[in-house]
């Protein structure tokens, strides 16, 4: 069945943040939601309405973009302070503080394991279908 070979990949939808992240933010609470809303594909997980492999980041981008490189070298949005862990937002406005052992303990804890969730996976679908497709 085609529905075995597809995964769906939802790195945007969530809203939620670690209370490590909300520790960092230095902009009120209301423009925190604004943005989190702004930048979200909020809700687009409801469009599936099809049995598939669905593998949805549980945090908001803001927090951590599972969709950039992880090395600011290779990233592009990394030049507006908007890779893997932003510092800006959408306005290029400065709305989080914190540093490399941060930057290191998200990379490690969040964005490493869900790359790793979805290479699993990817991989177990290529054993047994010999095709995969990633949407």
């Amino acid at each position: 069945m085609i529905n075995e070979k597809i995964i769906i990949h939802i790195p945007h939808s969530s809203l939620t943040y670690p209370q490590e992240f909300l520790d960092k933010v230095i902009i009120t609470p209301e423009e925190l939601e604004k943005e989190n809303i702004f930048i979200s594909d909020y809700l687009v997980d409801k469009l599936i309405s099809f049995p598939a492999n669905i593998i949805k980041f549980p945090y908001s981008r803001l927090f951590c973009d599972v969709e950039r490189f992880k090395d600011d070298k290779q990233e592009v949005m990394s030049q507006y302070k908007m890779g893997v862990v932003y510092q800006n937002n959408s306005q290029l406005k400065k709305f989080i503080n914190y540093d490399e052992t941060y930057k290191n303990w998200v990379i490690t804890n969040f964005y490493e394991p869900h790359h790793q969730k979805l290479d699993n996976l990817t991989k177990k679908i290529l054993a047994q279908y010999n095709s995969c497709y990633i949407i």
